[in-house]
């Protein structure tokens, strides 16, 4: 094979060039530094082995369907949409991207590993993590940059609700950092319990007014001339999970006053706070969750209070739609200062505020305000709305910062509850209230035991009228008016003196006698209630 040998001189080069193309191939050869190859269309075919290559320019490899491109000024080489990345003798490992989307497809037999010490699945902008992997620490996932689930040496952590469809296991061994049952700080919070009066009845709310309606549940009116019906309504229709909601129906309306209050609310018993730790650096966070609905929409508004009325926590929540069921949830920080009551007394009370003036509001701003606050700065007040209505019900207050489904709690218990605070004895003709003796004319003494211990020594709450009462014994019968005189008190039993002026002369002292009602209006109940 015959050879070509060209010799460049000491100041120059040897060049091989088309006359008539200059875009054709030159071969530059100088006297010192690198050789030159170089094409005006950089195009370059037919070439296998290149040695001591140095190319300072993009390069572009274009194959049967997909090109790949050096970007000498991006330092970077680019792969185009479907051009793969290709490991392993069968192209087993291949990064690519189809145009829409991004793929690491193992189409090995072996396993596929990531090895690092720690590792975090970040989003694409860097803006949160989603999830991470820390050698012989956590495994983290997470939800809008906030961690949801977290291995730990002794299992996982969820931070919110755990949905599953089943377990198994006998769950001995599960655990929670606040209890299960019973953590709702409401009693009657479906308005089940309606002792005082009967089912569905309709008890005005005037101005001056303060009583109690639903178990524990009380209205209040202080000011203008502004009135309301706080009703039992009856919802099982409606499908929301609970028998009977409280209504509130303005029947008056009118603009309130700096000063004036309207609201139902429940005060919360201080010994079942304890544990809240209201008033101290260790103040736990509370959740506060209710289904609700209303005629009037926009921005309603509520508060917490402690009982010396100068700790407040204004809430606002919004009803978006008039006359439909929306399910609220607002999470509320402990209150490290003030005083709070954590004996037998009012502990916490729960406004829901029906139109409280500017005086009586505070601004929601997510704190505690030292001032006594109803509501809410702006918001909406319901008894200057004629014909206006307002539903609450399910509803819970419950520790955590998360709102988890209302606890049910069966008519029995919530009743045995509710009797520590008020204990209907009998109502209507013909009860039962229990056997007296006669101990002097016109005076008998009567034993009632209480079905469960009374917050504290209870007061009569007891029907007037006449003959609303009847003493039956051997002998006949007498009727008298009410309960009354001097009686001795327990928070577990009490014992009552009757005494009517129509007399109980039939009865002589020693008698026993059996007292029932005898009037569809008569009652005698016993009030505890904070």
């Amino acid at each position: 094979m015959s050879k070509i040998k060209l010799t460049g001189s000491n100041s120059g080069y040897v060049e091989i060039s088309s006359a008539a193309d200059a875009g054709n191939l030159t071969l530059a050869l100088p006297t010192s530094g690198t050789a030159l190859l170089s094409n005006a269309d950089n195009v370059f075919s037919g070439i296998t082995t290149f040695t001591g290559l140095n190319i300072t320019d993009d390069v572009t490899f274009n194959g049967g369907s997909y090109d790949v491109l050096w970007d000498a000024s991006d330092n970077q080489l680019e792969f185009g949409d479907n051009a793969k990345l290709s490991f392993g003798a069968s192209s087993d490992l291949q990064l690519y991207h189809d145009g829409n989307h991004s793929y690491i497809h193992d189409t090995g037999t072996g396993t596929l590993r990531v090895q690092s010490s720690q590792m975090n699945v970040i989003k694409a902008d860097g803006s949160e993590t989603m999830a991470i992997f820390v050698a012989d620490a956590e495994v983290g996932l997470f939800f809008n940059n906030s961690k949801k689930i977290e291995t730990t040496n002794t299992g996982a952590v969820v931070t919110g609700i755990c949905t599953a469809t089943s377990f198994s296991g006998s769950g001995e061994n599960l655990t929670r950092t606040t209890q299960l049952s019973h953590r709702n700080l409401i009693l009657n919070g479906r308005f089940d319990v309606f002792q005082r009066f009967l089912p569905g009845s309709q008890v005005t709310c005037n101005a001056g007014s303060n009583f109690y309606c639903m178990d524990r549940w009380y209205a209040r009116g202080e000011g203008s001339l502004g009135v309301f019906k706080l009703i039992q309504q009856d919802i099982q229709s409606e499908g929301q999970g609970a028998h009977a909601a409280a209504r509130v129906q303005v029947t008056t309306n009118v603009t309130p006053g700096a000063g004036d209050v309207y609201k139902i609310a429940q005060r919360i018993e201080g010994s079942n706070i304890r544990h809240l730790n209201f008033g101290t650096s260790a103040a736990k966070t509370i959740t506060l969750s209710f289904l609700v609905k209303s005629t009037v929409t926009g921005t309603h508004g509520g508060s917490l209070m402690n009982s010396a009325q100068n700790r407040s926590y204004p809430f606002t929540y919004t009803i978006s739609s008039a006359n439909t069921w929306e399910q609220k949830s607002i999470t509320i920080p402990g209150d490290t200062g003030g005083t709070w009551v954590t004996n037998f007394g009012i502990g916490l009370e729960l406004n829901f505020d029906m139109g409280s003036g500017s005086s009586k509001r505070g601004s929601a701003g997510g704190s505690w305000i030292g001032a006594r606050a109803e509501g809410a700065t702006g918001a909406v007040q319901l008894i200057s709305t004629s014909s206006a209505n307002w539903y609450v019900t399910r509803v819970q207050i419950e520790v955590g910062t998360v709102s988890t489904p209302f606890e049910n709690i069966s008519y029995p218990e919530e009743l045995a509850r509710c009797q520590r605070y008020y204990y209907m004895h009998a109502r209507g003709s013909s009860n039962w209230i229990g056997v007296a003796t006669v101990y002097q004319d016109n005076n008998l003494f009567c034993h009632v035991k209480f079905p469960v211990t009374m917050r504290s020594n209870p007061s009569r709450d007891v029907a007037n009228g006449s003959s609303y009462f009847l003493a039956y014994s051997n002998g006949g019968n007498d009727g008298f008016n009410t309960f009354s005189g001097s009686w001795n008190t327990q928070t577990n039993g009490t014992g009552l003196n009757a005494y009517s002026n129509d007399g109980v002369s039939g009865r002589s002292a020693g008698h026993s006698a059996m007292i029932i009602t005898n009037h569809a209006d008569a009652y005698l109940g016993f009030n505890a209630d904070l």
